[in-house]
Parts: C-alpha cells; structure tokens; sequence
C-alpha cells in the first residue's frame, strides 16, 4: 500500500487518525453507516477517507524502517498495523463527533472564515491530487470538508475544555516528602514442601517470629545511622516519596500501602518510625 505519494496539506493542524482501510481499487457505499453515536450515523465515507489519509501518513513515516509488509505483519500480541489504523481513527471519531455534539455547551462554531478555509483548504487537497489517488482514499468535496471541520471542532473543544480546567494547586498539594526504608519478608520460603499443612503453618508463624527479631534489632542499630546499619547487615535502602493526596486510599499513587505512608508522615526529619508496619522500618 504505498500511499504516500499521494499526500497533500489540509490545514495546519493535526489530523486525526483512521478506521477502515480498504484495499487498493476497492470500493466501499460512502452513504452506508460506519458506526452511530448518540443516535447520529457516521458515514463510512467519512470514516474510511480518515483511515485512507491516516494509512497515508503512516506510510510516509514508517515504510522506509518496516518494509512492505508493515500492514499486514502480526506485531506481536495478534494485531496488525491495519487493526492499529482501524482502531485508531474510531477512537477518534468517537471523539470528534462527541466534542461537536457538545460544542455548543462551550459556546463553540466556526467562523466564516474558518468556513472558507476549510472549503478552500478541501479544494485545494482535491486540485494537488490526481484522480486515481482522490478515488482510492474515497475523497470528495463533501467528505474533506467534514474531516477538517471535525478537526477544527475538536481543536477549538480541547482548547475551551483546558481553560476551564483548574490548575491551580496549594503549596500543600504540591509538597513532597520522602523516606527511606528497609523492607522485611513477613515470611520466608521454605526449603523443604508438605502435605502437612500444620507444619507449614509452624513454619511461617517461625519464620515471621524471626523476621520481626531481626526488624527490630535492625530499628535499633539503625538509630544511629541508618545508611551505616543497612551497609553493615547488607539490606537495601529503599526510598518512597509522596504528597499529601497519596495518604487517602483512593488517590494513592505510590506502591506503598497508605498505612506506612501516615506513619512516615508522622516522623520528623531524622527520626525512625517508634513502630514496625508490615516489618518495613522507615526514617525520614
């Protein structure tokens, strides 16, 4: 599929991307529906002309690392680029006429001006391209135009959407602390198996009992200074840093449980946790 030669400028601004990508001669019913959205059809003329200009860009940028076989290559979880392309542009719509659908919630249209662009931009892309390319990506006037109005929408959405978005955030939320810890197994495997599970159990509640000696005596060493005792015994320093957020359960963004995470929040610089939580020793 070598597309690439036919690509023209639309308008500057991104386009987006594709859906179904039909094979070089084929043809498909523009009028026929390609997908529906809050009770709104979506031609596949539209939606075929996307994944054609997508295939397009595609092409220019990637044929030259991966050869002629990209589309159809599997890469590597059971999907092709074809199914990428195709998965892709209805995302995109999905967006596109969602946006449009609520652009009047944000007091969103197009100018007359934009208007022209765009009908001028649709011409001129079907002026700089010779008749077989135009009816191998399907395009028309009619179906150019709506891509880019699309297009535009969406921009105009994205940019009404951002500004009403609050980014303002307290020195509180923005504050970040950090500690070091060394973690403890809670229990340690076993060189041996059973059947029994009795004895499996005598041998964790051992193992734990042994681990939590070891954590304390570590808690103890490490009063002085942590770095040394962990270098000494060999344990890894490991550090965890965290903002304010991450202490409710729910907005924790760390791989620390919260729980851990209060008790550190309690310590002053320098000082060792007064308890063990989950055998992890911590200092600030």
């Amino acid at each position: 599929m070598k597309l690439k030669k036919i690509m023209a400028t639309l308008l500057a601004a991104a386009m987006i991307t594709s859906f179904t990508i039909t094979g070089c001669g084929s043809k498909i019913n523009a009028d026929a529906v390609a997908a529906t959205l809050d009770g709104k059809d979506i031609s596949m003329g539209v939606a075929n002309f996307m994944a054609q200009y997508q295939a397009a860009q595609t092409d220019l940028y990637f044929l030259s690392y991966y050869g002629e076989d990209m589309w159809s290559t599997d890469s590597g979880d059971g999907s092709t680029m074809t199914d990428s392309v195709k998965d892709s542009v209805m995302e995109n719509i999905r967006e596109c006429y969602l946006l449009d659908a609520h652009a009047a919630d944000y007091k969103i249209e197009l100018t007359e001006e934009e208007k022209t662009a765009i009908t001028e931009a649709a011409s001129k892309f079907l002026a700089d391209n010779s008749a077989q390319a135009i009816q191998k990506m399907g395009a028309t006037q009619e179906i150019v135009e709506e891509m880019l109005r699309l297009n535009k929408v969406q921009s105009k959405m994205r940019a009404a959407i951002q500004e009403e978005i609050d980014t303002e955030v307290s020195e509180e939320e923005c504050a970040q602390k950090t500690f070091s810890y060394v973690r403890f197994d809670k229990t340690a495997a076993s060189d041996t198996t059973t059947d029994d599970t009795a004895a499996d159990d005598v041998s964790d509640a051992d193992a734990e009992k042994d681990n939590m000696e070891t954590a304390e005596q570590f808690l103890k060493d490490a009063a002085e200074n942590m770095e040394e005792a962990a270098e000494k015994e060999e344990y890894t320093v490991l550090k965890c840093s965290y903002g304010a957020g991450d202490l409710n359960e729910d907005d924790n963004t760390t791989s620390m449980d919260v729980e851990v995470l209060k008790a550190a929040d309690q310590l002053k610089e320098g000082k060792l946790a007064k308890k063990l939580l989950r055998l992890t020793a911590v200092i600030m």
